[in-house]
């Protein structure tokens, strides 16, 4: 199956890293992982630094992490700037929770969060119209300076 989309993966459950990869894998992504939000804002912030843009697609947090809440990881990687520029702007961040409850949600939309998703993430989930729109802003993605 042809890769449409290069995502990144923010999990710290093992088990749910490997469900999920597997699955998005199969669904055609190409899929890095990081087991926290640290590692992710590094592994973004490398990226900006040697490419001076972000080349995923779509970003898929965890909303419990051991070392931040994901509407903490989303404000970070939303504040991001390149250029004066908004530099995350285009990058689709889906949380993927277990505690779904109105207030969770309430605080994932206000972070910058694209669309949500309940645990455990479903072949059907990956059918939302927001991966088609995450398909059209990977061409328009780059920003140079």
């Amino acid at each position: 199956m042809e890769k449409k989309y290069f995502a990144l993966l923010i999990e710290d459950n093992l088990i749910c890293q490997r469900f999920q990869k597997a699955l998005l894998e199969a669904n055609g992504f190409q899929v890095d992982v990081t087991n926290t939000a640290r590692q992710a804002i590094e592994k973004l912030n490398q990226m900006e630094e040697q490419l001076h843009h972000i080349t995923y697609d779509v970003i898929f947090v965890d909303f419990v992490l051991p070392d931040l809440y994901g509407d903490h990881v989303v404000n970070i990687i939303r504040r991001t700037t390149k250029c004066g520029e908004a530099f995350n702007e285009k990058v689709i961040i889906v949380a993927v929770t277990a505690y779904a409850t109105e207030k969770t949600k309430n605080k994932l939309y206000k972070s910058g969060v694209d669309h949500i998703i309940e645990k455990p993430i479903l072949q059907s989930d990956l059918k939302h119209p927001i991966f088609k729109k995450a398909y059209k802003n990977k061409k328009e993605q780059v920003i140079e300076c």
